[in-house]
């Protein structure tokens, strides 16, 4: 729906896109074992952001649906 708009956006804004894509797929799985259960929540809610965002733009083939 949005990928051709999220393609227009100038290079700083794709980097900085880039770099929080790969904060949360690195950092926020550990949070999922942690002990604490908000630290899982926002764990949690940051893996399904970015899931949300990536049906948005359209970039289906980082979907895993086996």
């Amino acid at each position: 729906m949005l990928s051709w708009f999220t393609a227009q956006l100038p290079g700083w804004a794709l980097q900085g896109a880039c770099a929080v894509m790969l904060a949360i797929e690195l950092v926020l799985p550990f949070g999922l074992l942690l002990s604490n259960p908000r630290a899982r929540l926002v764990a949690a809610l940051g893996t399904a952001a970015l899931m949300l965002a990536i049906g948005l733009t359209g970039n289906y083939g980082f979907f895993n649906l086996t």
